[in-house]
């Protein structure tokens, strides 16, 4: 605590408060009368009488000091405020992707025009990162570097499947890069399916989730991802889920003990490949999927119907059949069976909403006996390092729960 000492100047009546200089005026008010110490000596004029006036408290700062805090204060005040516009003009910027879309879908473009626009939109170029990254002094020895060739991969194993894949020689003839760590003994391995504008590098936080509790992990980037060859497209993301798979089973991991986790984008990769595995008489494990949504159009609905309703009702409900990506997660759900699906959705997904969740649930044949959907508290759609934790947590407890810890034999 400090002290402060105030020389306070009396004129004939020193009782009386309006004989104070404005000074000892200032410093008296709340000080305890036991707290001073009054010493009387004259002051060189006649019937004056001067005071020394001491107490306790904190030091009154002075005008500089004063200002420089409130400056400090104001300042700290808007580097908050910035983060939180810049966070909701991020949100927003998300949210235009449909509204862009939208737009698009109404004006009346060429097919290619069209397909040049929501390829930028929903498959944008991804930065190209590696190692080192977010875990990587605990991952980097345990990862095998993996390349294959979506075309070699695939080519000769699609026999029995509906609605097989065209592979092309002259389009997918490219090679894709892919990290893989293997299980323990007695646990299968996660085929990861990552969001929209990612690569493996980015996957850190859920690969030492899994690898910790002694699941394998196999993460992939899409055509135009990352260090992958080739152009992003609908088409070529399911060709390169299917070749992902075919090139797992090729590490001794057989799809029976492969465990399809989609995230976001992933999502409908994850159902699709699902869906053509067992259509081959390879059913997976099981199957996660992490914020996911129904369909494409979906989601622009939804969004337009929340945020833009006006919009909506100018551009009217058949424009959005121009829409050309797909996307569509409940058509492949529809045709899966048997297979135990997991559905984790965020509370604050803005993009998909757990309504639109239960419905891609309830589209899987014996959903009710296969499928189960679980709220993320907190989480929005975009996931941080800690949400990754939640998904693990959930991913393990299905798991368990479902008697699916132990690889198939």
């Amino acid at each position: 605590m400090s002290v402060r000492q105030a020389s306070i100047h009396f004129l004939p009546d020193p009782g009386s408060p309006a004989n104070l200089t404005p000074r000892a005026q200032r410093a008296l008010p709340g000080v305890p009368t036991a707290q001073r110490n009054h010493t009387d000596a004259f002051c060189g004029k006649p019937g004056q009488i001067s005071a020394s006036v001491q107490f306790a408290g904190a030091a009154r700062p002075g005008k500089i000091r004063t200002l420089f805090q409130k400056l400090s204060q104001s300042f700290v005040y808007g580097l908050k405020r910035t983060g939180a516009f810049f966070n909701y003009l991020g949100s927003q910027i998300k949210t235009a992707l449909f509204l862009f879309l939208g737009v698009f879908a109404f004006l009346p473009l060429k097919n290619s025009t069209r397909q040049w626009v929501e390829r930028l939109a929903v498959f944008p170029p991804v930065k190209v990162k590696d190692l080192p990254f977010k875990h990587a002094d605990s991952l980097q020895e345990k990862i095998q570097d993996q390349s294959f060739n979506l075309y070699e991969t695939v080519r000769g194993k699609l026999a029995g499947i509906k609605g097989t894949p065209v592979i092309d020689a002259s389009t997918d003839n490219i090679r894709l890069r892919a990290w893989h760590i293997p299980a323990k003994a007695g646990k299968p391995t996660v085929l990861f399916h990552q969001q929209r504008a990612s690569n493996i590098s980015y996957l850190g936080p859920i690969m030492k989730t899994l690898q910790e509790q002694g699941y394998g992990v196999f993460v992939y980037d899409y055509p135009g991802y990352g260090k992958s060859a080739g152009r992003a497209s609908e088409a070529s993301m399911y060709k390169a889920g299917l070749a992902a798979a075919k090139k797992l089973e090729s590490l001794q991991v057989p799809v029976g003990q492969q465990v399809h986790m989609g995230y976001s984008l992933g999502t409908p990769v994850a159902s699709r490949v699902a869906c053509w595995l067992q259509q081959q008489g390879q059913a997976p494990k099981a199957m996660v999927l992490v914020n996911g949504f129904p369909s494409l159009k979906k989601v622009i609905q939804h969004n337009l119907d929340k945020r833009f309703f006006v919009l909506k009702s100018l551009i009217g409900p058949k424009s959005l059949e121009r829409v050309q990506t797909r996307l569509n997660c409940e058509d492949y759900l529809t045709q899966i069976d048997n297979v135990p699906t997991l559905f984790l959705q965020g509370e604050k997904d803005g993009s998909a909403p757990v309504s639109l969740v239960r419905e891609m649930s309830e589209a899987m044949a014996g959903h009710r006996q296969y499928s189960q959907v679980t709220v993320l508290p907190g989480v929005k759609h975009k996931l941080k390092e800690s949400d990754y934790e939640q998904v693990g947590e959930q991913f393990f407890q299905f798991m368990k729960a479902k008697g699916l810890e132990a690889a198939s034999p």
